[in-house]
C-alpha cells in the first residue's frame, strides 16, 4: 500500500508574471557585493596604509569600526524589501514546507534547519530565512563572515540574528532553546557546485546531529534548488 504524500504548504511562489528584475538584481547585487567587500576590508586598509593615504585610512577604519556597535535587528522595512524582491529576480521561485514542519516552526519548537546544497552564494538559504515564518531563527555562518564588519551589519539588518557556526556558538544558542539554520556542507560544498546537478558534502558532518540529540532539538532538512 502506497504511503500518502505529505501535505505541502507554500509561503512563497513567484513566476514569470511576478518578475521584478531591477529590484531583484538590486537585492542580489548588494548581497554579493557586501559579502565580497566585507571580506576584502582588511586588504583595503592595508593598501591605504601602504600608500600612506592616512585620511582615507582613518575614515575607512572608523566606518568599519562602527559596524561593530551593538545593534539588534532586523530592520523590518529592509527585511520585507529583501524578502519580497529577492525571489522575483528569478523566473520561478518558491518556498515550501512538507508535513507539519511549518506548524512546528510557528509553534517555536527548537529546531536545526539544515540547508542543502550550499551553492556559490547560498541564495536559497538567504531567501528562505528572510521570510516572516523564519523570524527569530539564528542564521549560523562561518565565523569569518560574522567577524567581517560590513556583512556582519548587513546580516543584523536583514536577518537579525547572525551567529558563528562553531560548536561553542551553537551550544550557546541551544542553551536559549532558540531555533537555528546552518549550511553543514560549508565551503567544501560550495567548491562542489555544479549547474547541471546538485552535490552535497555531508559524510563527515555529524556534529550538529549530536548537538541536536544532546539538547532535544528537532532537525529539519531544507533543500534549495
Amino acid at each position: 500500500m502506497a504511503k500518502p504524500k505529505p501535505t505541502v504548504t507554500t509561503i512563497v511562489k513567484t513566476g514569470k508574471a511576478d518578475r521584478a528584475p531591477v529590484f531583484g538584481l538590486l537585492v542580489l547585487a548588494t548581497y554579493t557585493l557586501l559579502w565580497g567587500g566585507s571580506l576584502a576590508s582588511p586588504l583595503t586598509l592595508a593598501m591605504l596604509a601602504a600608500t600612506k593615504r592616512w585620511l582615507a585610512f582613518f575614515v575607512t577604519a572608523f566606518v568599519l569600526a562602527c559596524c561593530y556597535i551593538p545593534f539588534q535587528g532586523p530592520v523590518p522595512a529592509v527585511r520585507r524589501f529583501y524578502a519580497r524582491y529577492g525571489p522575483r529576480f528569478f523566473s520561478e521561485c518558491s518556498v515550501n514546507f512538507e508535513g507539519t514542519s511549518l506548524v512546528e516552526l510557528k509553534q517555536g519548537r527548537p529546531t536545526i534547519y539544515s540547508f542543502h546544497p550550499h551553492g556559490i552564494f547560498c541564495i536559497g538559504w538567504g531567501i528562505a530565512l528572510l521570510q516572516e515564518e523564519f523570524s527569530g531563527v539564528y542564521s549560523c555562518v562561518s565565523s569569518v563572515l560574522v567577524a567581517s564588519p560590513i556583512f556582519r551589519l548587513f546580516m543584523k539588518i536583514t536577518s537579525g540574528f547572525p551567529s558563528a557556526v562553531d560548536r561553542g556558538s551553537l551550544k550557546s544558542i541551544m542553551s536559549k532553546t532558540k531555533s537555528l539554520a546552518i549550511l553543514p556542507g560549508g565551503f567544501e560544498e560550495a567548491t562542489l557546485h555544479s549547474s547541471s546537478c546538485d552535490r552535497v558534502f555531508i559524510k563527515s558532518r555529524f556534529g550538529f546531529i549530536k548537538l541536536a540529540l544532546q539538547h532535544g532539538y528537532a532537525v529539519c532538512a531544507c533543500y534549495t534548488v
